[in-house]
């Protein structure tokens, strides 16, 4: 009951939030990355393809919109993320569905790649890691629903010219 309370209030403000007119990205990105560490002890880290349409995206081709990894490290410490991603860059940008490292969501920690495509063309994708386990599908559908919430954001930064 107290979960549900807690989310509800957060949606309140959320779209209270959404309807400021001078909303700027890195406010919203900030934002979104506080509500997954606070439900979901999660980080979030989006990237902009910057580079056009390739067929093999890597990540230091690509912009880096946000990457609360390194603010927060709620799950890695900024130098193992960092590690991490120079391994996996590569897959990361190759993904063209939402991909969940463990999607029986046991593993801890949990890896999310969620990339965004408009008409075909690939935006760019933003990555999330869990400290600990979902509980299930149920919390696996919020979390997409908060990342596509993300997806304007990658067209400002786009028009931005980011």
């Amino acid at each position: 009951q107290k979960f549900k309370k807690m989310k509800n209030h957060l949606f309140v403000f959320f779209n209270h939030f959404l309807l400021q007119s001078d909303i700027q990205i890195s406010k919203l990105c900030k934002f979104i990355h506080f509500a997954f560490i606070k439900e979901y002890h999660a980080d979030l880290s989006l990237y902009v393809n910057t580079v056009g349409v390739q067929e093999n995206i890597n990540v230091s081709a690509m912009y880096k919109l946000y990457e609360g990894h390194i603010e927060a490290q709620t799950v890695f410490p900024s130098e193992e993320y960092k590690k991490l991603k120079a391994q996996n860059e590569t897959l990361w940008g190759t993904i063209n569905l939402p991909t969940w490292e463990d999607n029986t969501f046991q593993l801890e920690p949990n890896s999310f790649i969620y990339p965004y495509y408009q008409d075909g063309v690939h935006l760019g994708f933003a990555v999330v890691h869990f400290k600990l386990k979902l509980e299930g599908h149920e919390q696996a559908k919020e979390v997409e629903s908060l990342l596509m919430m993300l997806k304007g954001t990658i067209f400002a930064a786009l028009k931005e010219g980011a």
